[in-house]
């Protein structure tokens, strides 16, 4: 699901009792950004998935230890 999965399935998923996953495939900014209003859409764990591939993966992982993402 990677490149669609965001703070609203993340949210959705993990309120229901799934464990969410926001998919890191975008900027370090945006990345932030989707861990924040998944933050403050729910008070379930939520974990991030970096493909290493990426160009942007170090960044994505600078960014989940940043905000303090549970691993």
């Amino acid at each position: 699901m990677a490149w669609i999965t965001g703070w609203e399935i993340a949210s959705v998923v993990s309120d229901a009792g799934g464990l969410g996953v926001i998919s890191a495939t975008m900027e370090p900014h945006q990345l932030v950004s989707e861990i924040r209003r998944t933050r403050a859409s729910t008070r379930a764990p939520f974990v991030i998935n970096i493909p290493i591939r990426l160009p942007t993966s170090e960044a994505a992982v600078e960014v989940a230890i940043a905000e303090k993402v549970p691993r």
